[in-house]
């Protein structure tokens, strides 16, 4: 399965070291999203066209997928993500992967409290 990570998961930052340690990506894309940066210390995505969010896939397998959906709190009562599967542009065309957006709960008080991150990259803005 192919995943779409922009953030803490991406090479270099701890959840990659933690959740795909040894993974190279298969390719780098981008989506059309809008990146904010949280006061916690983690990105997150809005989808919504005319901004672009880039990143990298990977190919993992379903025990790695759970164990990220697990470090996403995608099954919490009131969940900060979403996981949907989205069409990534790249350099040699359109992968379909997974990507950990806003849920849609909780989209007003991303763009009330979080940064809006105009370059779309968080290796960038962070580092």
């Amino acid at each position: 399965m192919k995943i779409f990570v922009y953030g803490t998961l991406m090479k270099g930052f701890a959840g990659h070291i933690e959740y795909l340690s040894g993974k190279e990506p298969e390719a780098t894309g981008y989506i059309q999203a809008r990146m904010y940066y949280l006061p916690v210390g983690y990105p997150v995505i809005i989808l919504k066209q005319g901004y672009r969010v880039y990143g990298e896939i990977y190919d993992v397998n379903e025990e790695t997928m759970e164990a990220i959906r697990i470090y996403e709190d995608i099954f919490e009562a009131e969940p900060m993500y979403e996981e949907r599967i989205l069409d990534v542009r790249t350099d040699n065309g359109v992968i379909s992967a997974a990507v950990f957006s806003a849920s849609k709960s909780c989209e007003k008080q991303v763009e009330a409290f979080g940064t809006h991150v105009p370059s779309g990259r968080w290796d960038e803005f962070i580092l």
